[in-house]
């Protein structure tokens, strides 16, 4: 004999069928929207930040800073930034580095700590740095 189904059931399973996909859609949405994820040196640490920075992508932010900073870590915004290239200033102490970031004029400084094997961003480190070369620039200006 062939089984019959009834209508409104038929209905219902459409219905958590949708559901269902669309809420595997919305949480695949919800990923990192950075495709630069690497850690393995100070540059690259650098770049995975900036470029999270790029496209709004907080959680990559977070990831990409060291972890007693991760929580105070607020909205990294470099989505106007054009262009830009990062080189290695200084290594310091093999487990601290500094890279300069430079877009057009603009220069800046990022420094990066080693972290369980991996480069992270300091921002703590990073406005020491700023601050530091603001005085340099302060002292060699003319009096």
């Amino acid at each position: 004999s062939i089984a019959r189904v009834h209508p409104k059931s038929r209905a219902r399973g459409d219905m958590r069928r949708s559901i269902m996909i669309l809420s595997c859609l919305a949480l695949s949405a919800c990923g990192p929207k950075s495709n630069f994820h690497d850690y393995t040196t100070p540059e690259r640490a650098a770049r995975s930040f900036i470029e999270a920075g790029r496209v709004g992508d907080t959680s990559s932010v977070r990831q990409s800073v060291v972890a007693a900073e991760r929580e105070s870590c607020g909205n990294v915004d470099y989505k106007d930034l054009g262009e830009y290239s990062i080189t290695l200033d200084r290594l310091i102490e093999g487990e601290r580095a500094v890279v300069i970031m430079a877009s057009g004029k603009l220069q800046a400084p990022l420094a990066c700590r080693m972290e369980q094997g991996e480069w992270k961003v300091s921002i703590r480190g990073t406005l020491e740095c700023m601050q530091k070369q603001m005085e340099d620039l302060m002292a060699s200006a003319p009096r």
